[in-house]
């Protein structure tokens, strides 16, 4: 069975593939299971698995069952549903914050000055 580390880096190398190849994409849109599978992830039988892909004219936001417990990883997850958001409702790509705009932010929460 998988560690809680080596569960992280398989699930990151999945969803990094995903993005940089489109036949790998489409092949785990249409088969997640066997995808993580093919990675060494046993999903239990009885949890269903979607993936959903967010285009020009289909947008999905998916709730988590938990909410982050640090404020900088609920802001990124919200920062990132805006992004696609923010696509569709001006019908133009929308303003990217920089990663170390988003970095600065959690170090200020993580090590806040006196």
């Amino acid at each position: 069975m998988l560690g809680y580390k080596e569960l992280e880096t398989r699930f990151q190398e999945i969803f990094r593939m995903a993005v940089d190849d489109m036949d790998f994409r489409a092949k785990f849109i249409q088969n997640p299971r066997e995808t993580f599978k093919g990675f060494g992830i046993e999903l239990p039988e009885d949890v269903k698995v979607g993936i959903f892909e967010n285009t020009n004219k289909m947008l999905n936001f998916v709730i988590p069952a938990h909410v982050p417990e640090r404020p900088y990883a609920y802001r990124h997850w919200t920062n990132e549903m805006f992004t696609d958001l923010s696509t569709i409702v001006f019908r133009e790509e929308a303003p990217m914050r920089y990663w170390e705009e988003v970095l600065m932010e959690s170090d200020e929460v993580l090590n806040p000055v006196s």
